[in-house]
């Protein structure tokens, strides 16, 4: 029975952990790495809504560190919120090269998939989160949510 205890105790706290590691690092601020000040300044920027500011910041970042699929991600999701969808697919998917199972991409390349009327390829990176979240994750839910709600609308 204590062994038991102990082992539901220690997954609960796996699983706790874990959520908050995926919710800080959705936009990949929590990551090492990621102390760059034109990133911190292109996060600061989306936060506010000022996503050609991001853009700007995040294209100086690139420049001096070009193997970080955090920077790509953002670069997706801010191009995406300006309607540039050709540079944000672009962005997600050097993203996803750097980085193959970066949820954050996955999701967000899912979105912009539904936004541009293309509800399989936006399935098929829900799929993928699928595989990378065993217990679950926000960007699988979220968008799993948005695909749900793209479905009803269509």
């Amino acid at each position: 029975m204590r062994v038991t205890g102990f082992l539901t105790a220690a997954l609960a706290s796996a699983w706790i952990v874990a959520g908050a590691a995926s919710g800080a690092a959705a936009m990949g601020s929590a990551k090492p790495g990621n102390n760059d000040a034109d990133f911190t300044s292109a996060q600061e920027a989306v936060d506010a809504g000022r996503y050609a500011d991001a853009i700007e910041h995040l294209k100086q970042a690139v420049a001096k560190r070009d193997d970080n699929a955090d920077y790509y991600n953002l670069l997706g999701f801010a191009s995406r919120k300006i309607g540039d969808f050709e540079n944000a697919f672009a962005y997600y998917e050097k993203a996803l090269s750097l980085e193959p199972d970066h949820k954050a991409a996955h999701e967000y390349i899912g979105e912009a998939y539904l936004e541009t009327g293309k509800l399989a390829e936006a399935e098929s990176h829900l799929a993928r989160l699928d595989k990378i979240c065993t217990f679950g994750c926000a960007e699988y839910t979220e968008l799993k949510e948005r695909i749900a709600a793209y479905k009803a609308t269509h």
